[in-house]
């Protein structure tokens, strides 16, 4: 026995455990009845709250009182028991327990019988469509026993048109749909049968599909009425033409006139809704003003309205209209409309009182086009009831006759009955008028109905009036209101809650619905879409073809997801994933419902891991081929050096020799660019005072430019200081003062200041040209790699220039008018702790160096090179031969290559460290591996990217600190 012990005292919760073993502490929230059998509730405070919420799961349960004294604390269905009878406590618990049983089984056994004598039928069906379980009710509907429906096939009772639809429900429930539908079946005698049935797929504990249970109604008598009802608006509409009538409706809201098609085609007039102000205009002048107050009387009171008075009709023609209303309240039973029929009358003016009478029945017979008809005196009395009353009602038209009013009060449900009699009472006050009421009736079988009655009451010539009435069954009617309701409610909710978009479109693809998530994923507003296209919200590129796959879902020739562009209110295009699919009521297409998710984000996710997979492959070829490139281009660049140095008077050499220099180091800044592109390096970020490096950069462009262009530089005044990477600072600006250049083929200025942003936090450094400036459609690719306009542009400089702002956390922006020009500005963070360094000790002259570098073409032209530089050079080929050289030669310098064939440069530098550790070192390379150049730089070792000529050599071994 499982025992949950809630709300005790210390010594009653000791009590307890001495007498009932091993129990279980517990609190209200968690008490469950899956995991206990009965709960025993101490006297603490807050045991109320344990009491209800072990009557709210139905456990058994046992409250403990401080004495008996205290039981009128609990209330009378409470087992309750004195601490001081703590002994008896097991008894009590078993007691409670064989009370819960016998009260389950009670339950059980009442819940057969609800079953049995359901009013609906209870149909079990097996996965192979035989009949397991029929209550009563379904064999009755079905005109069978109970015995002949077991093991019969429920698709016997399906006309045959009807199987497909059946076979097709029967695939969505074993995928564990259910639904709620109309279906037409045949009884056991052939006559047809209309039901609505709720059905619910069944499986097995494996997961197996195992049948369906359906809760059948029978509404064929529904079918039959709606049927009839719309028979009778046809009826009603022929009617109203033939008697020359037209309805209209005076809203008080908004003051407009609503007529139907008779009385615009009675009138003459287009069909158009007006104010009553301009329905009067048509009105005689001599009867325009009563006929305007009586309506404002009968809006203002809430009478009834009912004038004769001459009209023109658009034709001309003059008319004489007979017109009634009624004043039509709300719930708070404020006046809202008058609600009337109009009838030409003109023929009739000279017989109007002797027709009057014949001409208000038969407008009240053709008005309404009773299920039921009968009258009513003011005495109570019922002098006729049609023959329908007895299918309405269960009695006959005598037992109406006879019984009168009083007979009727009995019948009527007690929640309606004093609405009715008011409605009745103040009818026979005002001696006329009608009204029309919904109530509840018990039929003569005991059978709840609800009835909607509609009267109205004339006085008559001998001065008696009395009541003509007309009374429909509309129970369907109001259980299908309610379950619609209930269903909307249920529906609503599902979709506003729902986080993708869910939509309608009408047959001609325009929007019928949108739930929430449409303005939380495009930022429009639902409401402003109704109505309108679905192609009009979608990208221009996507309009075409999404309007072909809509003509493929409604035509059921395509199915599944399909893709396209939308376009959000801010003008942002989301790729949508969408799903949809045809809606069809009796092979009628009303349109589509689908489901649409914004699949962007992973579309760019995928999208981007294509593109990093693709310059992985890039990078690990870009440094393969651009490490042997920069080798062939180091190999040339010594001996073209040497050759201007050994031949300096002979023109032609020089020129020539400038030629190739130029040649080479252009190879190797596309090599390089190439390579930081594909495999970006950890940038040596250090301060940088930005007017020193304003004014040397500034120099050095003067002498790249050329003659036709002029840099003007704006220094700033006070100091400002960036943290960046120099050599990537040099390249990016570099790069944007060349395509500056290209931007004025005829020579111009190039402005390069540099200012504190306000709005960033920044230091901005901004490059302005003159030039033709940049088309709006290309500044957003111009950043992309390998996108260029220019007939010779390698396409990597501003792509590369991007990646290194990024690397430095800066960022790079373009700003361009056509025909005016561009800017380009470098935004760097700002090095606010920066302060000036010691000046550093005075370079010392080198002249020793050893050269480790295994390709011999390079290592003999650097050798040259360096010799006539006045260095003592020795040059070995292997890594291996380095640390016995250095012991050897004792070199103030070694010039080591990264990429040795028998052993890495950055192995060979940590030998030489230990055995040298203050001899200067600088890396030689011609690859770009960012993990190689990475370590080279948390090793702070100068390095040199292949080809350099000496001159850089030369900066870097000038540069090196003394001491070694």
């Amino acid at each position: 026995m499982r025992i949950a012990l809630i709300s005790c005292t210390e010594a009653e919760a000791r009590d307890v455990r001495t007498r009932m073993g091993e129990i279980s502490d517990a609190s209200v929230h968690a008490l469950n009845a899956r995991d206990f059998d009965v709960v025993v509730i101490g006297s603490a405070p807050g045991f109320e709250k344990a009491v209800n919420a072990a009557r709210r799961i139905g456990l058994p349960h046992v409250v403990l009182l401080r004495s008996a004294n205290d039981y009128t604390t609990v209330g009378d269905d409470v087992a309750a028991l004195a601490i001081s009878n703590i002994d008896a406590l097991s008894h009590v618990i078993r007691r409670e327990m064989r009370l819960a049983v016998d009260r389950k089984r009670a339950c059980n056994a009442w819940s057969c019988d609800v079953i049995e004598h359901a009013l609906d039928g209870v149909w079990v069906v097996d996965a192979d469509g035989k009949t397991t379980f029929a209550n009563p009710r379904m064999a009755e509907m079905l005109g069978c026993t109970g015995d002949e429906l077991l093991n019969r096939d429920a698709s016997e009772f399906v006309p045959g048109e009807n199987r497909a639809n059946l076979l097709e429900g029967r695939d969505r429930r074993m995928s564990g749909i259910g639904d709620v539908a109309d279906y037409e079946l045949r009884r056991k005698d052939g006559t047809p049968l209309w039901v609505s049935s709720a059905t619910t797929p069944q499986f097995d504990e494996a997961g197996r599909y195992c049948g369906v249970v359906a809760f059948v109604s029978d509404i064929t008598e529904r079918k039959r009425v709606e049927e009839g009802s719309r028979r009778r608006e046809a009826h009603l509409s022929v009617a109203q033409n033939l008697a020359r009538m037209g309805g209209w409706e005076w809203r008080l809201e908004d003051d407009m006139m609503i007529a139907t098609p008779e009385l615009f085609q009675l009138l003459a007039i287009d069909s158009r809704n007006a104010t009553m102000d301009q329905w009067l205009a048509m009105v005689d002048r001599d009867d325009v003003d009563v006929v305007r107050e009586d309506l404002r009387t009968a809006a203002r009171e809430g009478t009834d309205f009912e004038r004769t008075f001459r009209m023109f009709r658009g034709d001309g023609a003059a008319v004489v209209i007979h017109s009634r209303a009624q004043a039509m309240r709300d719930a708070s039973n404020r006046v809202v409309s008058l609600i009337g029929m109009a009838q030409d009358v003109t023929l009739e003016t000279m017989a109007e009182r002797a027709l009057a009478e014949s001409e208000k029945r038969y407008r009240d017979l053709v008005s309404t086009i009773p299920d039921a008809m009968w009258t009513w005196t003011a005495r109570g009395t019922i002098p006729y009831a049609s023959v329908q009353m007895e299918d309405l009602t269960g009695f006959t038209a005598a037992e109406w006759v006879n019984g009168g009013s009083a007979f009727w009060a009995t019948r009527v449900h007690p929640g309606d009955i004093d609405r009715l009699m008011s409605q009745w009472n103040d009818l026979f006050a005002r001696g006329h008028g009608s009204f029309e009421s919904d109530y509840r009736f018990l039929r003569k079988d005991d059978r709840w109905v609800w009835l909607q009655q509609r009267i109205t009451l004339e006085p008559r010539p001998d001065g008696q009036a009395y009541a003509v009435g007309i009374s429909s069954d509309i129970t369907a009617h109001r259980l299908a209101e309610e379950a619609l309701r209930n269903s909307e409610v249920r529906y609503r909710t599902l979709v506003e809650q729902a986080s993708d978009i869910i939509f309608s479109l009408d047959a001609d693809g325009k929007i019928t619905s949108l739930n929430g998530a449409f303005e939380q994923i495009t930022g429009w507003k639902g409401s402003e879409w109704i109505g309108r296209p679905f192609t009009d919200v979608l990208d221009t590129a996507s309009i075409e073809q999404t309007r072909q796959r809509f003509r493929g879902v409604i035509s059921g020739e395509l199915a599944g997801t399909n893709e396209f562009e939308l376009r959000t209110q801010s003008g942002r295009a989301l790729t949508i994933e969408a799903k949809a699919q045809p809606i069809n009521i009796d092979g009628q297409l009303l349109g589509t419902v689908g489901i649409a998710r914004d699949i962007t984000k992973r579309r760019e996710t995928e999208t981007e891991a294509a593109k990093e997979k693709r310059l992985a492959s890039l990078g690990q070829l870009a440094t393969s081929v651009a490490h042997e490139f920069n080798n062939v281009l180091m190999s040339i660049l010594p001996f073209a050096e040497l050759m201007q140095h050994r031949f300096p008077e002979d023109e032609r050499v020089l020129n020539a020799m400038s030629h190739i220099i130029q040649a080479v180091k252009r190879g190797r800044d596309i090599s390089q660019s190439v390579m930081r592109y594909a495999r970006p390096i950890k940038p040596a970020l250090e301060p940088v005072i930005v007017g020193q490096w304003l004014e040397d950069f500034a120099a050095s462009m003067e002498k790249l430019l050329g003659p036709l262009y002029r840099v003007r530089r704006a220094v700033p005044s006070h100091k400002l200081v960036i943290t960046a990477d120099r050599a990537l600072l040099e390249q990016t600006a570099t790069s944007i003062v060349i395509n500056a250049r290209e931007a004025m083929p005829r020579g111009g200025t190039i402005a390069i200041d540099a200012t504190r942003s306000t709005e960033h936090g920044m230091i901005d450094i901004a490059v302005h040209d003159t030039g033709g400036g940049i088309e709006p459609s290309l500044i957003e690719h111009i950043f992309e790699p390998l996108f260029t306009t220019k007939r010779r542009g390698s396409g990597l400089g501003l792509s590369v220039a991007y990646q290194a702002m990024k690397q430095q956390d800066g960022t790079i922006r373009v700003r361009s008018t056509v025909g005016e020009g561009s800017t380009f500005t470098l935004s760097f963070p700002e090095n606010t702790a920066w302060c000036s360094e010691p000046e550093s000790e005075p370079a010392i002259a080198r002249r020793r160096i050893l050269i480790v570098e295994d390709d011999e073409t390079i290592g003999e032209g650097l050798s040259v090179l360096l010799g006539d530089e006045g260095f003592d050079v020795r040059l070995v080929t292997r890594g291996a031969e380095s640390p016995a050289a250095v012991v050897d030669f004792h070199p103030d310098v070694v010039l080591l290559d990264v990429n040795l064939p028998d052993a890495s440069g950055v192995d060979v530098y940590e030998q030489i460290r230990r055995s040298s550790p203050r001899l200067q070192v600088i890396f030689s390379t011609g690859d770009a591996d960012a993990r190689v150049l990475d370590s080279i730089r948390e090793r702070q070792v100068p390095t040199i990217m292949k080809p350099y000529d000496v001159n850089e050599l030369m900066n870097i071994i000038n540069a090196l600190p003394a001491g070694a």
